[in-house]
C-alpha cells in the first residue's frame, strides 16, 4: 500500500490523511508500535466510513459527503445531501453507507463509487428512527415507530430488514432485536429479551428456530457470533462496556467468561469471527483477544490517537484495518492483524 507523498493531490475538502506503515507478527501479549509514517498537512474532518477493498475512506463535511482514495488521497466522488431534510446519521456496512433522515427516509451509497444503491420511504410502517447494517455485511435492518393503543398514547416499534439491493424486505418478529448472521451465513441471529435467549431466523420462509438459552441470571445482550457458535454479549456499566463469551447451557463451563474491562467501546468480532477486537478505555489503545481461549494476544498503545470503530474494515486480501484521529484532527489508517 503506498503512502500520500503528493500534496498536490490533497483536495479541498478533505486535505489528506495521515497514513501510517505497522510492523506485523507481533508475539503473544507483545506491544506493536508504528513504524515509519508520512505527515501530510490535513484539515480537521470527521471520517465516518472505510472501505479497504475498494481503497476508499469517507469524510463528512456539513451535508456533503466525499469518498477519497486510500492510496492517492484523490477524490473520486462527493454526494450532496438534502439540507432541507435536517439532521442526518450515518452508518457504514462492508461496501454500503447509509445516511439517515430521522423520521423521514434512508439513502444508501456504495461506498466505491458514491452512487445511490436504493432509498426507502415507507411512511405507511411508521416513523424510521434507526438504520444499521448487520455486522460484516450490506444487509440493513430499519426501525420503526408508530402510535399504538386506545388513545395512541403508546408505541409499536418495527423492525424490516433489508437485502445489498434493497429489492427485498422482511419483517424481523416482534420483541427481537438483530445480532448478526449465523457462522453460515444462511439465517439471522435475533436476541430476545427478558428471555435472554439467541434464535436463529430463517427470514426466507419466515421461521425462528431457538439455538442457545443462556442462563437467566447472566443479564446480558448477545451482540455477535464467534465461529464456534458461542456467543460475545455486553453488559454496560456507566457507559462502559464489559465484555462475556457466553457458552449455550449444555456446553461445559455454560456461564459467562469474562475478559478484564471496562471498555469505552463495544467490542468487535474480526472478520474471522476468532479474534476480538476492543479499543480500550485509554485514549489510543487497541487490544486483540482470542474468543475462545480469552488470551490477549496483542496491544497497541498510542495516546494521541483516537480509534474509530465504525471504520474498522477488510480489504481484499482479508487483512482488517481501521482510521484513528489525532489530537489535530488527522487521520491515520493502523492494521489490525
Amino acid at each position: 500500500m503506498n503512502v500520500w507523498t503528493d500534496r498536490l493531490n490533497a483536495t479541498p475538502v478533505a486535505c489528506a490523511v495521515l497514513l501510517a506503515s505497522l510492523i506485523y507478527g507481533a508475539e503473544a501479549h507483545g506491544e506493536t508500535s508504528h513504524g515509519s509514517e508520512v505527515l501530510v498537512q490535513s484539515e480537521r474532518l470527521e471520517y465516518v466510513a472505510l472501505d479497504m477493498a475498494a481503497a476508499v475512506f469517507v469524510v463528512r463535511q456539513g451535508t456533503t459527503l466525499f469518498g477519497h482514495d486510500v492510496d492517492t488521497g484523490v477524490t473520486r466522488w462527493s454526494f450532496a445531501l438534502d439540507p432541507e431534510k435536517g439532521r442526518f446519521l450515518i452508518s457504514s456496512g462492508k461496501s454500503r453507507l447509509a445516511a439517515l433522515y430521522p423520521e423521514e427516509m434512508v439513502v444508501v451509497l456504495d461506498t466505491a463509487t458514491g452512487q445511490e444503491a436504493w432509498r426507502s420511504a415507507q411512511q405507511e410502517d411508521g416513523d424510521l428512527l434507526s438504520a444499521q447494517f448487520v455486522k460484516r455485511s450490506d444487509w440493513l435492518a430499519l426501525g420503526y415507530r408508530r402510535a399504538a393503543g386506545r388513545f395512541r398514547k403508546q408505541y409499536a416499534w418495527a423492525t424490516f430488514l433489508h437485502d445489498p439491493e434493497g429489492v427485498n424486505r422482511y419483517r424481523v418478529p416482534d420483541n427481537y432485536a438483530v445480532a448478526t448472521f449465523s457462522p453460515s451465513g444462511e439465517q439471522l441471529g435475533l436476541w430476545t429479551f427478558p428471555k435472554n435467549e439467541l434464535v436463529y431466523w430463517d427470514f426466507v420462509n419466515d421461521l425462528v428456530k431457538p439455538e442457545n438459552a443462556w442462563p437467566s441470571e447472566a443479564m446480558l445482550r448477545v451482540t455477535d457470533i464467534l465461529a464456534n457458535g458461542a456467543a460475545l454479549a455486553l453488559e454496560v456499566d456507566e457507559g462502559n462496556f464489559m465484555c462475556y463469551i457466553l457458552k449455550p447451557k449444555t456446553a461445559p463451563m455454560a456461564h459467562p467468561v469474562g475478559i478484564p474491562g471496562p471498555f469505552r467501546n463495544p467490542p468487535q468480532l474480526l472478520e474471522d469471527r476468532r479474534r476480538i477486537l476492543i479499543l480500550d478505555a485509554d485514549p489510543g489503545t487497541m487490544r486483540v483477544y482470542d474468543g475462545e481461549t480469552q488470551e490477549e494476544l496483542w496491544t497497541i498503545r498510542d495516546g494521541e490517537h483516537t480509534f474509530i470503530p465504525e471504520t474498522l474494515s477488510a480489504d481484499s486480501e482479508g487483512r482488517q484495518w481501521i482510521l484513528s484521529r489525532d489530537y489535530l484532527g488527522q487521520g491515520w489508517l493502523w492494521p489490525v492483524e
